[in-house]
């Protein structure tokens, strides 16, 4: 289980859909049907908690029927954020979208990978899954604050990090999410530079 983001220039959608355009600092967390609304709010509270842009939760319906995959019955995350930069129409800095189904990307040779979750880097979009994220145990509300503070983390041009325990270390197929993460020093200061992490 992995929750990994592909780099922005190996994808041929351009990013700047607006160039010139003032984008408000606003963050959309753009919910799929079938998504459980009270997982959606713990995790617009945790963003508004550290992050510095406004977050919207906005509905964007069921996700398309381009992305699904029928023989792994999965949903393409790199479809999935072709269809929330579709969506974005330069309303927000970024679409962080959050789905209850089975998703997945090419890995290598392996043409369907399921992984946790999936973002530019750097770029306008990512999605999380709870799927893989045991919904229902102890832990889910933290494994999904962790997991979607990894994909926006690329969006805003953080590779994976080398530091153990840091929200942006590369889970290299493992359920790496449990117990309370953070970003290590060095990411923090990086997103805190930009101005989109709050200091503490």
């Amino acid at each position: 289980m992995i929750s990994c983001g592909i780099v922005a220039d190996q994808n041929p959608i351009k990013k700047e859909a607006h160039p010139g355009k003032v984008v408000p600092r606003k963050i959309a967390l753009a919910i799929f049907n079938g998504t459980d609304t009270t997982m959606a709010n713990a995790m617009a509270v945790a963003l508004r908690s550290e992050w510095t842009p406004d977050v919207d939760i906005v509905r964007v319906g069921d996700e398309p029927a381009f992305a699904f995959y029928p023989p792994r019955k999965r949903w393409i995350a790199d479809s999935l954020l072709v269809f929330l930069e579709r969506n974005n129409g330069g309303r927000y800095l970024k679409m962080a979208g959050i789905s209850s189904r089975d998703i997945s990307t090419r890995k290598g040779e392996v043409e369907n990978w399921g992984v946790m979750g999936l973002g530019f880097c750097p770029g306008g979009a990512c999605v999380v899954s709870s799927f893989r994220a045991k919904p229902g145990t102890q832990g889910f509300l933290l494994r999904m604050r962790s997991l979607l503070f990894h994909e926006l983390g690329h969006t805003f041009g953080l590779p994976h990090c080398p530091s153990m325990g840091c929200i942006m270390e590369d889970a290299k197929g493992k359920m790496t999410l449990d117990g309370e993460k953070s970003f290590c020093y060095a990411c923090r200061k990086r997103l805190q530079d930009m101005g989109w992490l709050r200091i503490r």
